[in-house]
Parts: structure tokens; sequence; C-alpha cells
């Protein structure tokens, strides 16, 4: 199981510093939507460049121009970009073109979609490298995206299961168990007292070494 590390409500100095001393039990550095908006897509160049032995998820969340900002997110480091499942299938399908074009990836995130089989199912056919349940901040009371996940799972038999929003270390036991191939950390990982050892916990009950 893939552990990725959401650097969205931080400066991109502090978000660096974060990540640096995480990275050893991370598998994929996030530029999270906030830090792109507020530092530009340098952010992605200059993670990769501080963050050598992971890959870097820029998420986008693109809805239009799939192909053009994709390939923009690509050609400044990106291994993997975000769009919404909600946007179009001409829009997914261009940003899937433009990683294939690259030799990168593609997670589809069903965020704010209400038929998630049917969109799940769809993008798995289309080639979607990660298809991610997400349980959105905003409205957030302490819940995991554990029930959307085992809805979508029977029709998901391409592509990798993903999982963000809310998820802790008290969560993780639950979530483990569903088996997705990538779980997304945050707040509740950055809000321990020692994220550190805090993510070494996760990666304990997440079932392996990074």
């Amino acid at each position: 199981m893939e552990l990725q590390l959401a650097m969205d409500l931080f400066s991109l100095e502090d978000a660096v510093a974060m990540a640096q001393r995480l990275q050893a039990d991370a598998d994929i550095i996030e530029i999270g939507t906030p830090l792109l908006m507020r530092e530009g897509i340098r952010a992605i160049r200059i993670m990769q460049e501080s963050c050598p032995k992971c890959r870097i998820l820029a998420d986008c969340k693109i809805m239009d121009a799939g192909g053009l900002e994709a390939e923009m997110a690509f050609s400044a480091g990106a291994d993997i970009v975000t769009v919404c499942g909600a946007a179009s299938d001409a829009t997914i399908e261009a940003a899937l073109g433009a990683a294939r074009q690259a030799g990168k990836q593609i997670l589809v995130d069903l965020i704010a979609v209400k038929d998630l089989e049917t969109r799940a199912a769809w993008a798995d056919q289309a080639g979607a490298d990660y298809i991610q349940v997400h349980t959105a901040f905003d409205g957030r009371s302490g819940g995991s995206p554990l029930a959307e996940l085992l809805r979508i799972q029977p029709v998901v038999t391409r592509g990798k299961l993903a999982a963000a929003g809310g998820i802790g270390l008290s969560s993780m036991e639950q979530l483990a168990a569903a088996r997705p191939s990538l779980i997304v950390l945050g707040s509740k990982l950055f809000g321990a007292p020692d994220p550190v050892e805090e993510l070494k916990k996760i990666r304990a009950a997440a079932g392996g070494e990074a």
C-alpha cells in the first residue's frame, strides 16, 4: 500500500521542510490544490528536487482543458496528475492522452460524484491509473471514505483504488483491511504531536515499510 502526503495548508518552504522530514516513510508527495494555487506549478519542480526518492502528485483537480493542464503539470515534474471524475468524458480522456504521451499517470478523483459506481467503472475502462474516493473537506464530520471505497471496489478491475479525506491512524486498520493501493494522509497526520512517529505507526498499520 502506498502512502501519500497531502501538502495543502503550508507555505512552500514549510511544505518542503515537512516532506523532507517524512519522506523516508512516504511514497508520494502531493502538491495540494491550495499550495498549487498559492505558489503555482513551480512548487512541483521544487518538491521534486527536494524529495527525489518520492513520486510527486499534482492535485490539479482538472475540470476542463484536460490535455493542456495535465501536460503543464507533467512538464513541471509531476508523476501523477488528478482529474475530477465530474469532468466530461472528453476532459478525462484528454488528460489520459497527455499522461500516456509523457509516460506518466492520472488519478481520477470521485469527489462530489453522485453515481460512484457508474463513474468509477467508466474511469476504470477508460484507463485511469488510480480511482479515488474522497471525503470532501467542506462538510466533513470526522468520517472516513471507507464506505465509498467498498462501493466502488467491485467495479474497479484495472486501475488502483485510492482513498482520501480525514484519514489517520485511528481509521487505518479498517481501511487497510479494504486493501486500497493508495492512502492519502493530511491534517490528522500533520496535527499529531510528532508527525514522524505518527507516520511510522501508520506505515506499520498499513502493512509494511515504504
